[in-house]
């Protein structure tokens, strides 16, 4: 397996975690989690979205088993 296809595998878990995955709430997909967990700023923070490029290339290289967790 290529080493970055690895790094990516490894650190799945890492990037599920990081967004409201509550298919009932209103912030579903959000990746902020002082946002949308804790409401501790008022207005998210974008910069959590850059993960989500990294799961649209794990679900090209199926490296995701289950897509409804990506």
């Amino acid at each position: 397996m290529n080493i970055y296809k690895e790094i990516l595998n490894r650190n799945l878990p890492r990037l599920y975690t990081l967004y409201n995955q509550d298919k009932m709430s209103s912030l579903y997909g959000v990746g902020d989690r002082q946002y949308s967990s804790w409401n501790t700023i008022d207005f998210p923070n974008a910069t959590f979205q850059g993960g989500a490029y990294a799961l649209a290339v794990a679900i090209r290289l199926n490296l995701v088993e289950n897509e409804d967790y990506a």
